[in-house]
């Protein structure tokens, strides 16, 4: 089994990491994406401090290594990738692209105005799309 596992650095993310975890030591091949928006989704930080797209860049690699670490924790290795677009589109056309047969998003579970992204990645993918809380 194909499985992507979104994460952000949240607590709910990081309990789709441990779903994912459970996945992989049965045997699953699992994929931890990281997406963040495009530099024109956002305003600017300050003409003198760094740019967005290096902050993106680095919160990517502290997120993804701190999977990685909790993978490593249990002798698994798990694949990463950053990508920079708009999340719900990202997550569903790379897992649908490439085979994957289940996403793993986290939730925080609480009532929100709105579509949260589980919901949304839940409306728009192909394949079985799973909300972890």
């Amino acid at each position: 089994m194909k499985v992507l596992v979104y994460v952000d650095g949240s607590d709910a993310a990081m309990r789709a990491v441990d779903r994912a975890i459970t996945l992989a030591v049965s045997g699953a091949d699992v994929l931890a994406l990281h997406v963040y928006p495009p530099s024109l989704d956002r305003g600017l930080v300050s003409a003198f401090e760094i740019e967005p797209e290096d902050l993106d860049a680095a919160f990517a690699r502290r997120v993804l290594s701190a999977v990685v670490e909790r993978f490593a924790a249990r002798g698994l290795v798990v694949a990463t990738l950053v990508l920079i677009g708009h999340r719900t589109e990202m997550i569903c056309d790379y897992a649908s692209s490439h085979g994957f047969e289940l996403i793993l998003v986290g939730s925080s579970g609480a009532s929100r105005i709105g579509v949260g992204l589980a919901e949304a990645v839940r409306r728009r993918a192909r394949m079985t799309v799973e909300s972890v809380a």
